[in-house]
């Protein structure tokens, strides 16, 4: 057996069904991850697998992606007070101030 590859490496490649389990979502959302080029994939007659690392490779993008909206949405500064000190209503009234 080769020194490269061993019985104990992980595997380079994944079916549709398992890279769906790996990433937690559906075949449907692997399916359209293939088709806007997030994942790759390598066919072997009719067979398609997906590579391991495009799988990583997408999730450390989401990741980013997730941390920088996290990040941007985080307000920078406190909201500005009522200069009057005046208590601003906000929402319905309660129902027994109703007329």
């Amino acid at each position: 057996m080769s020194s490269v590859l061993s019985a104990q490496t992980d595997p380079l490649l994944f079916r549709v069904k398992k890279a769906a389990v790996i990433m937690g979502v559906g075949t449907t959302t692997i399916y359209q991850l293939i088709k806007d080029g997030e994942l790759e994939v390598i066919h072997f007659g009719k067979a398609s697998r997906i590579t391991a690392d495009s799988i990583h490779a997408a999730i450390a993008r989401r990741l980013e992606a997730a941390r920088a909206r996290k990040t941007k949405s985080a307000p920078t500064t406190p909201p500005a007070s009522n200069p009057d000190g005046i208590r601003q209503r906000t929402g319905k009234q309660p129902a027994s101030a109703q007329i």
